[in-house]
């Protein structure tokens, strides 16, 4: 896939996220049904026509920072008062990563045992969870 239309869709993405924020962040709805609303307006921006994409491990690692970015702004767990950046993002990420899971919401394993044919066509059904091992770098 050609770095320009990866960051098209990413920017894309993040103007559907920003566009839909009030209700993507909306306390009083439950969190599965912000979810749900993201999946079916973000992921479609951003996923369209995915199916033919052939994705090296770096896209792959691209596409899933920015899922992780945007689950994290929607889960938004409080940072405590002495937690470092790091942390509270590796445990933001863990945390909304796991409630997606527990609720088999939205997480497809696209793993290295998957074609390229499966991994498109759960990409367009779902965002990916372990892009980043589905395809090695190609020179």
């Amino acid at each position: 896939m050609m770095a320009s239309e990866l960051q098209h869709r990413i920017s894309a993405a993040w103007g559907k996220f920003h566009g839909l924020k009030r209700i993507l962040l909306h306390k009083d709805a439950s969190l599965l049904e912000r979810l749900r609303a993201f999946d079916a307006t973000v992921g479609s921006c951003f996923l369209w026509c995915c199916e033919s994409w052939f994705l090296r491990a770096h896209e792959a690692r691209l596409i899933q920072s920015t899922q992780n970015s945007m689950l994290r702004t929607i889960v938004s767990p409080r940072r405590a008062p002495n937690e470092d950046w790091i942390d509270w993002v590796k445990r933001a990420t863990r945390k909304s990563r796991t409630f997606c899971r527990q609720r088999r919401y939205s997480l497809v394993a696209c793993g290295s045992q998957h074609s390229q044919t499966e991994v498109g066509s759960a990409c367009c059904k779902r965002w990916p969870a372990d892009m980043g091992m589905a395809y090695p770098d190609v020179a």
